[in-house]
């Protein structure tokens, strides 16, 4: 989505302005973790993290990683190393989601390792909505006459 890779292009941009050319991303951790909204309704929420993690390259890597190269910095993805898959993978679906939270597991890592519980347990909001992108990009599609951010962002 172009709300999300603008979020990732602003943050590259914000990095680079102090010499960073690392960057570390979530990438892989909805998937391996059952974090979407969907696994929660899903009948097998299993099955629904494999499916998400192989339509990830097509989804999401193609467009992050031609971000990074056209920027010139290194993208890394730890939650999509095979050995860190695996282990995930293995994890029984009801330490990763309950009807009420998603990322279980992870959300217990994280307040083990220090973060304080109101971070570690708040409600995960996409990055295009969170950062306001999304409502931005709708704007200046109402401003040229499309009801769809879509069809403004096809005609561009």
């Amino acid at each position: 989505s172009v709300g999300v890779g603008a979020v990732l292009l602003s943050a590259i941009e914000l990095g680079k302005k102090d010499k960073v050319k690392d960057f570390f991303t979530g990438l892989g951790s909805e998937e391996i973790f059952a974090g979407y909204h969907h696994h929660g309704e899903s009948d097998d929420p299993h099955a629904e993290c494999w499916k998400r993690l192989k339509s990830c390259w097509q989804r999401d890597l193609r467009r992050d990683y031609a971000i990074a190269n056209a920027t010139k910095v290194n993208l890394l993805t730890p939650f999509l190393e095979d050995d860190l898959i695996k282990e995930a993978m293995g994890i029984s679906i009801k330490r990763k989601i309950t009807k009420k939270e998603k990322k279980i597991i992870l959300r217990e890592i994280a307040q083990n390792l220090g973060l304080p519980k109101k971070f570690a347990w708040r409600s995960k909001k996409a990055a295009q909505y969170g950062s306001w992108f999304d409502k931005a990009m709708m704007k200046l599609a109402r401003r040229k006459g499309y009801q769809f951010k879509q069809v403004y962002l096809d005609n561009l």
